[in-house]
């Protein structure tokens, strides 16, 4: 669980459109690749971090989208960057 926490606020930082955050492909690559499970793996000690101690690295932006249909079939889309 320490190792996925740690993953999990990486991989929020480092995530996004290749195109517009230059390194998310090479993120992606090292967040698959054995090196980084073995880093991360020699961060865990002998009692759990706080999750507010792990904190994911500052992303240039965030894009978001949200689809929304009522029961009578009207859609909404919204994505905001």
């Amino acid at each position: 669980m320490e190792v996925e926490k740690r993953l999990f606020a990486r991989r929020a930082g480092a995530f996004g459109d290749p195109d517009r955050l230059p390194g998310a492909s090479a993120a992606a690559r090292e967040m698959a690749g054995p090196e980084l499970a073995v880093r991360l793996r020699a961060e865990v000690g002998e009692r759990a971090t706080p999750s507010s101690a792990v904190e994911p690295p500052a992303a240039p932006g965030h894009t978001t989208h949200l689809s929304v249909v009522d029961a009578e079939g009207n859609a909404v889309a919204l994505t905001t960057t």
